[in-house]
């Protein structure tokens, strides 16, 4: 009779544990804005369930959930808005923007995504580079790949001692 509830126990912890793989999640955090910018940022959303991106709701978590993370709550916070967009391809993400430029170059998002199934908080860096530095960077990467590679300086001629 144990062995049976043991049993018992084990399927229903297993088919929990394929439950929540299969829930949804946030992926991939792609930042296009820069420093002293509007934010645009978009984040992935992976293992969606058919039903779930329509109800499907983003936010910044609470000042709380900031305080039980250990996360300092940021004012700038209060900027950022959420949406569920589709890209061209039909893979869904989450679209982050603000009401206002952001004037922080590092903003530590906790954001809280919430549908009928189940609820999620993750954790996001937010780095913001200064306008002009990721194409400064870029062109200096190709400007770099593109120059001439150092020719040797021609050795000295040799001269014959007169005899």
């Amino acid at each position: 009779m144990l062995g049976k509830i043991k049993t018992g126990v084990a399927i229903a912890l297993l088919a929990g544990a394929s439950f929540a793989v299969q829930a949804a999640g946030l992926g991939k955090l792609t930042v296009s804005s820069a420093l002293g910018q509007v934010l645009a940022a978009e984040i992935d959303l992976v293992s969606m369930q058919p039903g779930e991106l329509d109800s499907l709701t983003a936010r910044v978590a609470s000042p709380e959930a900031y305080r039980d993370a250990k996360i300092e709550y940021s004012s700038v916070l209060r900027l950022l808005r959420f949406s569920v967009e589709k890209r061209a391809n039909g893979q869904p993400y989450l679209k982050v923007t603000s009401v206002a430029p952001i004037n922080e170059p590092f903003v530590d998002v906790l954001i809280e995504v919430t549908w009928p199934a189940g609820r999620l908080q993750r954790e996001y860096p937010i780095l913001l580079d200064p306008p002009g530095f990721s194409e400064a960077k870029a062109t200096a990467r190709v400007a770099a790949s593109k120059a001439p590679a150092a020719e040797p300086a021609p050795a000295p001629a040799s001269q014959a001692a007169p005899v």
